[in-house]
């Protein structure tokens, strides 16, 4: 099983505690450096896989950038899903890198998570989902399903779907995304959620 969470270093100890019961055995980190807390505090026996994909904090000098390209879009929907292809042109190894992370087979859960949850680990999921043939209604809705943040209101399920049908036109779908990013199909067919 696979959980798209926002940063595991905000569980209490009664968390982590519960997060272990439920099974969670690995968890791939997309935060980058400037958004970790010195001494924070993770699940006792998870195997940690450090994955940063940036930008990090509002700090980082490539958000002018991005914000550049969201404010280009007539409204914050396209803003996002215009945000989203940016980021998976630009970072193409390392998103190619956390879903292999998070597809391999591990006796347990395995968590994806960045510091909110919905964007960085929202395409891993998609991403991971849609090359091992889940169907894109159910991945638009996963996305959905993401709570606001910071005061901005949740999104529809056509972002993603529409970041999706993207990399159909330009790399004739995730699978060969993630190909030619480096991901040996053979580990998105070994996983057991291809046949879940």
């Amino acid at each position: 099983m696979v959980v798209r969470c926002d940063s595991l270093t905000r569980l209490t100890e009664a968390g982590r505690s519960q997060a272990v019961q439920y099974g969670l055995r690995r968890a791939v980190d997309l935060r980058a450096d400037d958004e970790k807390i010195p001494g924070e505090r993770w699940p006792q026996g998870v195997q940690m896989v450090s994955n940063p994909i940036l930008p990090g904090s509002p700090q980082d000098p490539l958000w002018p950038e991005f914000g550049a390209i969201f404010d280009a879009a007539p409204d914050p929907e396209h803003g996002l899903r215009d945000v989203y292809l940016a980021f998976l042109e630009r970072w193409r190894g390392e998103f190619a890198a956390a879903v292999a992370a998070t597809a391999e087979p591990v006796p347990g859960c395995v968590a994806v998570h960045c510091n909110a949850g919905r964007d960085r680990a929202g395409l891993v999921s998609a991403l991971l989902l849609d090359a091992i043939g889940a169907e894109r209604a159910d991945i638009a809705n996963d996305f959905a399903l993401t709570p606001p943040i910071d005061g901005h209101p949740g999104l529809s399920a056509w972002v993603i779907d529409h970041v999706l049908e993207e990399l159909d036109r330009t790399w004739g779908g995730s699978r060969g995304y993630l190909a030619a990013a480096g991901v040996d199909p053979a580990t998105l067919d070994a996983t057991p959620l291809a046949a879940a």
